[in-house]
């Protein structure tokens, strides 16, 4: 009797209950295992934003760091057109000043001549003239 009850007992109380507790412990162990499983993914998430988020910045730099490059590489070819081009203007202006000097004695050298031409002309129409005269009163006189 005393067994009969304590098996009783044992069926209706203990094995129930013990079998919900291992049911809950089971559980209880799915639960923390995907608890941590969780945790591990949200960390994989981050570690791999902030490697993403890395690549990008890295990525920025390195073409900053290219364009920085290029600019002092066009502002050094625009010093060299600078004085490519301030050496061409003072080629010109000294050009000029050569040409301006030719031109101005290739001007005094054509009035001179003007004046000669004219000065000579004026001399041949004076030689005419008197010629001319020479002649008329040398046919007044013979008549």
């Amino acid at each position: 009797m005393k067994v009969d009850m304590i098996d009783n007992v044992l069926n209706q109380d203990i094995l129930p209950a013990l079998e919900k507790l291992c049911k809950e412990r089971a559980q209880y162990m799915q639960w923390t295992f995907g608890n941590a499983q969780l945790e591990r993914l949200k960390r994989f998430c981050v570690a791999y934003q902030y490697t993403s988020a890395d690549q990008v910045k890295n990525s920025a730099l390195s073409e900053i760091s290219d364009r920085k490059v290029k600019i002092t590489e066009f502002q050094e070819e625009y010093l060299k057109i600078k004085g490519g081009v301030a050496k061409i203007d003072g080629m010109i202006a000294a050009i000029t000043e050569v040409k301006e000097k030719q031109m101005s004695t290739d001007f005094q050298d054509f009035v001179r001549d003007c004046r000669q031409a004219v000065q000579g002309a004026c001399e041949s129409r004076v030689g005419c003239e008197q010629s001319e005269r020479q002649l008329r009163s040398g046919e007044s006189n013979s008549c």
